[in-house]
C-alpha cells in the first residue's frame, strides 16, 4: 500500500477520506465467516473483506464501531446494525462535503 500511495498524485479538488469498520468475530456476518477468519489470521482486524490497515487512506480516517461487515456498511440489509444507523452515517458525510464545497 505504501508503494501504491507513493505513486498516486493527490488532486486538490478531491477530498480524500476513509470510512471503515471491523467485525468483532466471524459470526457477525455469516456471508464473511470464512474470509474474516482467514484475514484475521494473516493480517489482523478486518471487515470480512479489507483489513484495518489497508482501509486507512487519506487525511480523514474514521472507524465505525459496531462489528459491521464490509457488506453491511453498504446498508444492504437496510436496517440498524448493532445499533448503528448506516444511512445516517452517509447523510452526515454528504452534509460535511457540501459544507466544505464539494
Amino acid at each position: 500500500m505504501k508503494e501504491f500511495n507513493a505513486h498516486i498524485e493527490k488532486n486538490e479538488n478531491v477530498y480524500y477520506q476513509s470510512l471503515y469498520t471491523t467485525m468483532k468475530n466471524s459470526f457477525d456476518d455469516l456471508m464473511f465467516f470464512h474470509s474474516h477468519r482467514y484475514l484475521k489470521n494473516i493480517s489482523g482486524e478486518n471487515d470480512g473483506f479489507v483489513n484495518e490497515n489497508s482501509a486507512k487512506w487519506g487525511e480523514n480516517v474514521k472507524k465505525i464501531e459496531g462489528a459491521i461487515s464490509h457488506a453491511e456498511i453498504l446498508d444492504y440489509k437496510m436496517k440498524n446494525i448493532f445499533g448503528v444507523n448506516i444511512p445516517d452515517i452517509y447523510i452526515k458525510i454528504a452534509e460535511k462535503l457540501a459544507k466544505n464545497g464539494f
